[in-house]
Order: C-alpha cells, then sequence, then structure tokens
C-alpha cells in the first residue's frame, strides 16, 4: 500500500485561476504528498499565480498544447515513485484521492470511477458508458469509466506509454487500455465527482471521443468470436465477429460516431 509521501500530485490546468487554488489547499490539507505539480496549459488568467501561492510547484506550457501534454509534462518532472492525476477545476475530492494512492502497490493502475448520475451533461454521460461498454466488450474486463482522466499509478510504467498518449483528452482512455494490454494489475474505486464545480473544463464531443477510443483500441488482440479495431488512413473501423453477439455490440453507435462497421462472415 503506497502513502501519500509516495506520491507525486499531477494537476494539469488551464485557465481554472477561480479553482486552482483551492484545490491545492485541500491536497495539502489532506496528506503529506511528496509533491504537488500544477502543469499550467497555456492559461490567460491567474492559473499559474494562484497555484503558486497556494503551495504548488507550477510548470508552464508557453501555450496552449492540450490535456494529455500537460499530464505528459507533468510525469516528467514527477520525482516520486506513484503519481496522481486529478482535475484543477475542483470536481474530485481529497479524501477519494487518498483512497486511490491507498491502492497502489498491490495495483499498477487505480481508477477513479465515476458514477453516471454525478458526470456533467446527458450527451457526456452517453459517451462515456457506451465507450466503457465497448471497451469492457473488447478487453473481456469490466471498465465502468473508461474516460475518467481521476487515477492513480506507478509513474515508472506510465512512463513506459508515455509515446502512446495522446495530447487531447483520450489520455486516460489510452492509459487504461494500456495498462490492461500490458498485463498490469487494474482497478478502479469509485468516486463522487461534484457536478457543480469551480472551475471551466472542457469537454469532449461524443463522436470525438468514440473515434479517438476506437483509435486506440486497435493494437487489442481477440479471438475470432471477438471485434477487431483497425485504423484506416481517414476514419477507424471495426470489423466485428460473425457470432451474433459480436454483431450486436454498439454497431448503431459506432456508425453514428462515424466509426466505419464491417461484419465479418460465417
Amino acid at each position: 500500500m503506497a502513502a501519500p509521501e509516495q506520491v507525486s500530485v499531477i494537476i494539469p490546468a488551464m485557465n481554472e485561476a477561480g479553482a486552482i487554488g483551492r484545490v491545492v489547499q485541500d491536497l495539502r490539507a489532506a496528506a503529506a504528498w511528496a509533491e504537488i505539480l500544477v502543469v499550467d496549459d497555456g492559461s490567460s488568467d491567474g492559473t499559474a499565480r494562484e497555484a503558486e501561492q497556494a503551495g504548488a510547484r507550477v510548470l508552464r506550457h508557453p501555450y496552449n498544447k492540450g490535456n494529455g501534454a500537460a499530464v505528459k509534462t507533468g510525469l516528467r518532472a514527477a520525482s516520486a515513485e506513484y503519481i496522481l492525476i486529478i482535475d484543477g477545476d475542483g470536481q474530485h475530492k481529497p479524501v477519494d484521492a487518498i483512497r486511490l494512492v491507498s491502492r497502489l502497490g498491490d495495483y499498477d493502475l487505480v481508477v477513479g470511477a465515476r458514477s453516471s448520475e454525478t458526470q456533467a451533461g446527458s450527451v457526456r454521460r452517453a459517451g462515456n458508458g457506451l465507450l466503457s461498454r465497448f471497451a469492457s466488450y473488447l478487453t473481456d474486463y469490466p471498465i465502468p469509466d473508461l474516460t475518467s482522466g481521476f487515477r492513480a499509478a506507478r509513474r515508472e510504467y506510465m512512463l513506459g506509454f508515455i509515446h502512446l498518449l495522446p495530447n487531447g483528452f483520450s489520455t486516460p482512455t489510452t492509459t487504461t487500455m494500456s495498462f490492461l494490454r500490458a498485463g498490469y494489475n487494474v482497478t478502479r474505486r469509485a468516486v463522487r465527482c461534484l457536478r457543480h464545480h469551480l472551475g471551466a473544463p472542457q469537454l469532449e464531443h461524443l463522436a470525438a471521443g468514440l473515434r479517438a477510443g476506437a483509435g486506440e483500441l486497435h493494437h487489442v488482440d481477440l479471438p475470432a468470436e471477438r471485434s477487431l479495431t483497425l485504423m484506416l488512413p481517414d476514419r477507424p473501423a471495426i470489423v466485428l465477429g460473425s457470432s451474433q453477439s459480436a454483431s450486436d455490440v454498439d454497431a448503431h453507435f459506432c456508425e453514428t460516431a462515424g466509426i466505419d462497421v464491417v461484419r465479418r462472415r460465417s
């Protein structure tokens, strides 16, 4: 079991001046973390200043690169054995952060799984649910919340996948699938996500999230009765197995999200 003293906290943030100070203060009050790193992803407000005043170490991007790029900057700069990634908008509770890191050691990746009721917006809930269901089907492993960015992991293993991580918002999807693909120990803990948080986070569109998720799953090896995801030059395609169960899995949603569906013959 990992202690907070073994954990570097990474907080990607853009234009979160109204929330980041409280986030850092609450984390510092909750536990003695090894360090708290705020990666200011090209903010045009006082995010960096508020984070520094609250006691965080601030790393700055000269321009906006994306949430995933901010996470990668934090991973490279972190010094502890383990890392915790938490949003800078105040939607996550420090007590949940401690619960996640307490499972490190036994597990290599611990994901904070949100209930559908606490995810913002019906469209986003639907998109996250479909993507999680699709990933669970392909991996034969239950993944209730594939897109949650609230997670704790062994830093060495995360760095091993850093070249695969996108600069945008699909980093959580990539890390979860990569850890499962590598055979690392993955678990999740239920967390409460505050729907009316302080900052102004950016949301992915449903179709973009599904397309990104499909693209990231293309390395998964599957038996004949499972689906296989392929990357084509312009858009991803899903090749569904010949079994009825495979044919029924989210084909309609893939098609509406701009993902080609090809059915394999018996």
